[in-house]
């Protein structure tokens, strides 16, 4: 039966592809972000109130970084939570840093001035990836699946993840692999020293409840924090 007029239509799981351009265009990226933020640090609160010492990921668009009160109403929402800093990484892509790169700094550091986490998104696709090391207080890279999808079948590739893992080590930084569909690449990642690696190998995204299940059936739920 069709729905009635006005009614809200379940459309399920809609990838960011979808709405966030639209959100962009009409002004909504800002509340939209705020309302991912909110949830995702009462989600660590929650977490870590029941012994889950575990960080969550956020994406900033260009005009979050355009937002000089962002920093504030951050440190107000970990302060009222009790969440650590830490345990908060903030994605960003150097196209995003290029909209206006003098004021996306001046935001950004004030975001690290709080102690998050900074993670340069889709790491080697850009043009500026070495300025932006050097620049910025990043604690984090995540090398675009375009690179972890030809690991094991061109050299050149492995080349530059083995050549970008050694640099970010170096330079004390936590190298994540996006994108890791097969235990051949993931074995490749760890023998290249890669930190940590997503993909649909380990699991498909998950809301928290079955997030916290699959952690349980692993075997690998993260000690309680030292008190």
């Amino acid at each position: 039966m069709p729905a009635p007029l006005g009614a809200p239509r379940a459309r399920g799981l809609i990838p960011p592809a979808e709405f966030l351009p639209l959100a962009e265009v009409h002004g909504l990226m800002g509340p939209l972000t705020e309302r991912v933020l909110q949830c995702a640090i009462a989600q660590l609160a929650d977490w870590r109130g029941r012994g889950l010492d575990l960080r969550i990921s956020v994406n900033l668009s260009a005009s979050n970084l355009l937002d000089t009160g962002l920093p504030g109403r951050l440190a107000e929402l970990l302060t009222r939570h009790a969440v650590p800093p830490a345990s908060l990484v903030l994605e960003v892509t150097e196209s995003v840093l290029l909209t206006d790169p003098e004021r996306s700094l001046a935001v950004l550091a004030g975001l690290t001035a709080l102690g998050v986490a900074v993670s340069i998104d889709d790491f080697g696709t850009g043009y500026s990836s070495l300025a932006y090391l050097r620049d910025l207080p990043v604690t984090e890279l995540k090398l675009d699946r375009s690179f972890t999808a030809d690991l094991c079948t061109d050299e050149r590739t492995a080349a530059i993840i083995a050549g970008t893992v050694d640099l970010a080590h170096r330079l004390g930084l936590r190298v994540v692999a996006e994108g890791v569909e097969d235990d051949r690449t993931l074995a490749r990642l760890h023998a290249l020293g890669c930190d940590v690696s997503q993909g649909y190998l380990h699991s498909p995204a998950l809301p928290a409840p079955l997030l916290e299940r699959w952690l349980l059936d692993r075997e690998v739920v993260p000690a309680s924090p030292s008190r």
